[in-house]
């Protein structure tokens, strides 16, 4: 049953309640009615009992009534949130001097499952080695926060390791992971700044005869990227990059991660970004960067960037406006019938003269 079914209901029920309360009157032993006098007439056993019940019933109906509407405005109001978390996704490779584009695509399912309330983050990453002349070279991507694949299967089972790899949430072909604590970006000093990251190496190679050295990870994140509330969804993603120098310095500045492997930065990288298209009846705000397109939501940058914004569904924000209406309607009509409560009880407490 819908809302306005709900509603419909309990205001029927409790003005039904109000009408029986006010108009109804005990009939005494030889079934004539009672007849009004100037004064009350003294209280009867049955006619106090009568009184008692009847307040009683109405202060319930108006208390289960008030829950009610508490309840459901509760319900129909977004809650207050901070925005998620931001991971990360960085790239190195094994040779100096790269040039390579990162498209990182994030699809986000708040409740995948209708058993089990488990949220997820798909997340695809490709690698494309730009230039006619591209060698096969090994990548390293390091993983964190958001990013960080999912360890354990829906259920709550840990996930069995393949290569070091979680199976079912990690996939590539050649591909060996390691998770440890490090700095994600590999700037804070040695024991400084230490997060968990899972850090995956693998080998480029031609996804096609004679195409560009490219790979390709998915993973099943733990769902962190978005905030879904009421008619919103706040998304944050992954910040994708690398690690910043200077690009004079680039091609001579090499570095270890906590991995133990020896990494390089590229010489250039650009990074693609996409995020679940949208609805017709979903509109975005707040976004930040600004996006290149809006169906699917994508970024272009040749920067580090990590984005970040609002999507409001335009159906369920008129639902929870026209929910609000009936809300306040109900505690309109549920307010009229509190002096009826008080009457009834005053016929309760107040002595008959």
């Amino acid at each position: 049953m819908g809302f306005v079914g709900r509603a419909t209901k309990l205001l029927l029920g409790v003005m039904l309640i109000g009408f029986i309360a006010l108009v109804s009157e005990p009939v005494g032993a030889d079934h004539e009615p009672v007849k009004t006098e100037p004064t009350r007439a003294p209280r009867t056993a049955s006619r106090a009992l009568f009184s008692v019940l009847a307040a009683l019933l109405l202060t319930a109906g108006l208390a289960a009534a008030g829950y009610f509407l508490w309840t459901e405005y509760e319900r129909s109001e977004p809650p207050l949130t901070e925005r998620p978390d931001i991971g990360a996704i960085n790239v190195y490779f094994d040779t100096p001097g790269v040039d390579a584009a990162l498209e990182v695509a994030v699809n986000s399912n708040p409740y995948n499952s209708e058993s089990l309330d488990v949220a997820s983050d798909n997340i695809d990453v490709s690698l494309v080695v730009r230039g006619e002349a591209a060698q096969q070279v090994r990548f390293t991507l390091v993983l964190s926060g958001s990013a960080y694949p999912q360890t354990l299967y829906p259920a709550g089972i840990p996930r069995e390791l393949e290569a070091g790899c979680f199976r079912g949430s990690v996939h590539g072909i050649d591909i060996e992971c390691q998770g440890l604590l490090a700095d994600p970006s590999g700037m804070a000093p040695p024991g400084k700044d230490t997060v968990p990251v899972y850090v995956i190496t693998g080998v480029t190679s031609p996804a096609f005869k004679d195409g560009p050295q490219s790979a390709r990870v998915t993973l099943e994140g733990e769902g962190e990227t978005v905030v879904e509330t009421a008619e919103q969804r706040i998304f944050q993603l992954p910040e994708v990059g690398t690690r910043f120098i200077p690009l004079e310095f680039r091609e001579a500045t090499s570095f270890d991660l906590a991995s133990g492997a020896r990494v390089f930065v590229p010489v250039q990288l650009t990074s693609v970004m996409t995020y679940d298209t949208l609805e017709s009846t979903e509109v975005v705000e707040g976004v930040q960067p600004e996006p290149l397109s809006r169906a699917p939501l994508t970024w272009v940058s040749s920067a580090n960037q990590a984005p970040s914004g609002t999507v409001i569904d335009l159906r369920e924000e008129r639902s929870r406006d026209r929910n609000v209406f009936v809300l306040g309607v109900l505690a309109g009509v549920i307010g009229g019938l509190v002096p009826a409560a008080l009457l009834l009880w005053s016929r309760v407490f107040l002595p008959a003269k």
